[in-house]
């Protein structure tokens, strides 16, 4: 009985191990929560430039409409570390309170965000991409929780090393509101995906997208202009069905690339649920190797589940997985990664998705691939890189011999531990011979001089021990 209950438990961590280590079954993402670098307000007076610059700085985080001054509140905060496309969500947080009571009633705020430059300067008044808005009554402190990931992404297509949070008050007058500056203090969430630092960081939009689609069981009908996609397959009379179609040129990750992760970015801006009530769809994200071009063959391409979208439930930006292994079996062998987005398991839905840029910058589709090249791997005992391991590799190692630290390949360090010893030279004569650069070695003048200096090498030890 021990044995068997010994042996099940070790069946059950060779699944686990091997479900952690299937490439692109899981992307790690970590929660990286930043507090402002800089606040303050900028402060513009009647009559107001609602769109433009404005005229002070002040330090305060302060906002409002008042006696023919405008102060807005300016949070700005370090991203200097992120690379486009590895954010998953992005969220502004705090609180925001009376600092006084006068006049009365509702006081108006509105969010945006833009490319900041980690001070608070007049520019900071430039009205960026929408963050979200709320109300509420003088005298009373509200906490704030806005989800901006879509806007985020805008920013981000600058690849910037800041983000400005600019809190406006509405252009209805009124009294001086102030954001903490702790319990809480404010914050941008974050959920970023985890990179190294040999990764390379792949974010394209599509070389071409469509929208196909069909009516009471008829063929598909492609529209290559169409700003947005349908994906459905409506029961209701007419019958409807709808697919998306995107093609993304991978040509410029190199074969033998190792994919870590991958992900569709996408922006849903319509969803429509019809008798599944609060039940959202899971759509199918399925690849085939594309060839650059969206047509009508790519609609019935039989192609591979790729992805599935989860249970959507709201519209807003969503990132997709996308599974590793198969983006990685089209590298070197196909330029274009096609992806068609088509319904799953519930029918009776619409979910529409954006396929350009015109809505807003950045809400278009965008495939993200996080990828390292491997190091040429090295022959062990090959210390001059000829790819045989020979006596010449014995000469670098004899003239290496002994080296407590410090040393390199070229000194006769075979296992990289940054000394020459006997476990190196073991390294070499369980590697002697080897020849792997196709032809034999023949030492050339440089070859017989490190041969004749290792000689030379030996010899002079030998005397100091006899001496």
């Amino acid at each position: 009985m021990k044995m068997w209950k010994a042996s099940l438990i070790i069946v059950l961590l060779v699944c686990v191990l091997l479900a952690f280590t299937v490439s692109g079954a899981f992307a790690q993402t970590v929660s990286s929560n930043r507090t402002p670098s800089a606040t303050g307000s900028v402060v513009d007076y009647a009559p107001f430039d609602w769109s433009g610059p404005a005229e002070g700085v002040e330090s305060g985080m302060l906002i409002g409409n008042i006696n023919d001054t405008v102060r807005k509140a300016v949070l700005e905060y370090d991203i200097s570390d992120l690379s486009p496309g590895v954010v998953d969500s992005a969220r502004l947080t705090g609180k925001i309170g009376p600092n006084n009571s006068a006049p009365a009633g509702d006081r108006s705020h509105h969010f945006r965000v833009s490319v900041g430059n980690g001070v608070v300067d007049v520019s900071d008044s430039i009205p960026g991409y929408p963050a979200g808005s709320f109300t509420h009554s003088a005298g009373t402190r509200t906490s704030y929780d806005h989800d901006i990931t879509a806007s985020f992404r805008s920013v981000m297509l600058s690849d910037p090393d800041y983000l400005c949070q600019l809190i406006s008050p509405s252009g209805n007058e009124q009294g001086w509101d102030a954001v903490y500056s702790t319990s809480p203090e404010p914050q941008l969430e974050l959920q970023v995906r985890t990179t190294s630092a040999s990764t390379i960081v792949y974010y394209q939009t599509p070389t071409a997208a469509a929208a196909a689609h069909a009516e009471g069981g008829g063929a598909f009908t492609l529209d290559t202009s169409a700003s947005q996609a349908e994906v459905m397959d409506w029961s209701y009379a007419p019958y409807e069905q709808g697919r998306g179609l995107m093609e993304f040129d991978v040509s410029s990750i190199p074969a033998g690339a190792t994919i870590q992760w991958a992900k569709l970015d996408v922006h849903l801006n319509g969803l429509q649920t019809g008798g599944w009530g609060t039940i959202g769809p899971n759509l199918e994200i399925m690849g085939y190797s594309g060839d650059g071009v969206a047509t009508t063959g790519d609609i019935d391409e039989p192609g591979v589940l790729v992805g599935t979208s989860g249970q959507l439930l709201s519209t807003g930006a969503w990132s997709w997985d996308i599974d590793a292994d198969f983006v990685e079996s089209l590298l070197g062998a196909d330029s274009y990664l096609g992806v068609r987005i088509q319904p799953g398991d519930r029918p009776g839905y619409r979910a529409t998705f954006v396929l350009d840029s015109l809505s807003s910058p950045g809400s278009e589709p965008h495939l993200v691939i996080a990828y390292e090249i491997p190091e040429p791997a090295t022959l062990p005992g090959d210390f001059n890189l000829d790819d045989n391991v020979d006596g010449v590799d014995f000469a670098y190692w004899q003239i290496g011999y002994p080296t407590a630290s410090g040393a390199l390949l070229s000194d006769g360090d075979a296992d990289g531990d940054g000394d020459v010893d006997g476990v190196d030279f073991g390294l070499w004569q369980e590697n002697y011979p080897t020849n792997l650069g196709g032809s034999p070695a023949i030492p050339e003048p440089a070859t017989l001089f490190v041969m004749l200096a290792a000689g030379l090498a030996v010899l002079l030890r030998s005397r100091r021990s006899r001496g």
